[in-house]
């Protein structure tokens, strides 16, 4: 079972610190769980300004439609996707979001309301929805599959 203490959570810090390019700054959206509250976290972030933490409240139920969001988009259509371009990805995943089911308002709710909450924290929506279903297309390329 995978753990869950601040030196974990500080690993994962460094890796996201590592591979996105330096000068922008990382928002981090986290439950209030008391690891991210940790001193040691606390330093951490204290020596890494582009990083910014916005704690959700407690038993926040946004979140985990967030999650479902895209463990659904994941599920539906990139897990074993064949794609030839990543310039079709935007039409690829409106159809399988929106066209031909019965949920497709509620991925429409999920989705603006994912949006909605990339503006409330300053976050360009099309820019992070972009370079997250890019990067879930790209994980599934290099690592075979997308478990």
């Amino acid at each position: 079972m995978q753990r869950h203490r601040h030196q974990e959570f500080i690993r994962f810090l460094n890796t996201i610190e590592a591979e996105i390019p330096a000068g922008k700054i990382i928002h981090v959206v986290l439950d209030n769980y008391a690891t991210q509250k940790h001193s040691k976290v606390r330093a951490w972030l204290a020596r890494h300004p582009r990083f910014v933490f916005h704690f959700i409240p407690t038993s926040s139920s946004w979140l985990n439609a967030v999650e479902g969001f895209f463990a659904k988009l994941t599920r539906r259509r990139l897990k074993r996707g064949v794609f030839r371009s990543i310039v079709d990805l935007p039409s690829i995943v409106r159809n399988a979001l929106f066209a031909g089911h019965d949920a497709g308002a509620e991925n429409w709710a999920c989705l603006a309301l994912l949006i909605e909450t990339c503006k409330l924290n300053g976050v360009d929506p099309q820019a992070y929805l972009t370079d997250v279903l890019t990067r879930l297309v790209t994980c599934g390329r290099q690592r075979g599959s997308m478990s």
